[in-house]
């Protein structure tokens, strides 16, 4: 009997000393003894929520009882591992990743991010589909081909060579006294080049030039004839103007003078040079608001149109959220230039369905707390600039573009 007590109490030592798990000392009344006694004890660690108590007798080694209780926990848990129980020294489950359903990518890559702690997952490498050609090339321009991930739906273009001109050759033709003549020369068969040079008649005709202009509604016409005899001598089609377009309506303030580049084209598509129209902006293009550029036609071409581009204001970023009890308290980077205040909108769902928005009248104003807020709820955070501009006695407000979304949850 001795020996076996010896032999257990060396056994509970041992355990002691290789886990590193606290002894319990007390009185308890020992059974076998038949006395109360000192104790000595051990934690085990049993589940996820709680930890034996083992209570020994001093004297004869005895387990004298095993009561549970709950574990206390310490430190804080990440995707990979769990908190630690101060008294069993026991661990948690680890909550896992987080896994953000939206693919990130590079040129090479793909991969979804654990919203928590930024690990990367299912890396794989981009699977290119068959491609579509998005610009066609023409004989001196190049077409553009789009290839998307068949994987991650990201895009990469490449670039089509211009396919250079199919030339068909023409004989001379010669020129007499009432008909034009010319010297042999090629023609493109795709497009308009031409390197025809016109031989004018040698004859008694005198050509007198009428041109109808070309308008945005119809085509217009150049006719020569001879104002003697009125015999037609020649007649050309001027197509009329079918698309005018700025490279950009759209600019974020940056402190210069906004110009954007206008862009006109007839119904065949061909692309007019400046000796068809002038251009005429309007001042102050520096800075947030509605502006104008007047184009003006001349030459073959009448009538004017006016197209509108705006300036907005530069947006602002999030800097920090820090969560509260039932709250949220939002900093961003102050936007004092071109800047009247701040739209802020948050909202537990990532597309900003029914979300809170609040505007913040003074640029000075960097932080705002959301209150009355869900408890242990989520929420995604946004936040543009707005100025307000009077101009010609009305008054408007342009909008920068939304930050990125953020998010944080609430306690």
């Amino acid at each position: 009997m001795k020996r076996r007590i010896l032999t257990t109490l060396f056994t509970m030592c041992m355990v002691l000393i290789l886990l590193q798990i606290p002894a319990y000392a007390g009185k308890a009344y020992c059974d076998i003894c038949g006395k109360w006694v000192s104790t000595t004890g051990t934690y085990e660690y049993k589940d996820a929520g709680y930890h034996w108590h083992h209570v020994y007798c001093t004297e004869c080694g005895t387990n004298i009882t095993n009561p549970r209780s709950a574990h206390v926990w310490s430190g804080t848990a990440t995707c990979t591992s769990g908190q630690t129980c101060t008294i069993c020294g026991g661990t948690s489950t680890p909550p896992g990743h987080d896994w953000n359903s939206n693919w990130i990518s590079d040129e090479n890559n793909h991969w979804h991010e654990c919203n928590v702690c930024a690990e990367k997952g299912d890396v794989g490498e981009h699977i290119w589909n068959d491609g579509t050609i998005t610009t066609s090339p023409t004989c001196t321009t190049e077409g553009e081909r789009k290839y998307t991930c068949i994987g991650c739906g990201r895009i990469k273009t490449e670039t089509i060579q211009a396919t250079g001109h199919d030339l068909v050759h023409h004989d001379a033709q010669a020129v007499t006294c009432t008909e034009n003549g010319w010297e042999a020369y090629d023609t493109c068969s795709n497009c308009d080049y031409t390197t025809y040079t016109e031989i004018p008649a040698t004859g008694e005709h005198t050509e007198k030039t009428t041109v109808t202009k070309a308008t945005m509604k119809s085509n217009g016409k150049i006719v020569v004839s001879c104002s003697v005899c009125e015999k037609l001598i020649s007649s050309k089609d001027v197509p009329k103007i079918a698309g005018i377009t700025l490279s950009s309506t759209e600019h974020t303030y940056n402190g210069n003078v906004r110009k954007p580049v206008v862009t006109v084209k007839d119904s065949t598509g061909k692309k007019l040079g400046s000796t068809a129209y002038t251009l005429t902006y309007s001042a102050g293009r520096k800075y947030v608001g509605r502006y104008t550029v007047t184009i003006r036609f001349k030459g073959n071409y009448s009538g004017s149109v006016t197209k509108i581009f705006t300036i907005k204001p530069k947006t602002t970023s999030i800097s920090r959220i820090t969560a509260a009890n039932n709250r949220l308290t939002i900093k961003w980077a102050r936007q004092s230039v071109q800047t009247t205040g701040y739209q802020l909108q948050y909202c537990t769902s990532s597309t900003f369905a029914g979300a809170k928005t609040v505007t913040i009248a003074k640029p000075a104003t960097t932080s705002y707390t959301a209150s009355k807020l869900l408890a242990k709820k989520k929420y995604y955070v946004r936040i543009r600039t707005y100025k307000r501009v009077t101009q010609n006695g009305t008054t408007k407000t342009y909008y920068s573009k939304w930050s990125s979304t953020k998010s944080a949850t609430t306690k």
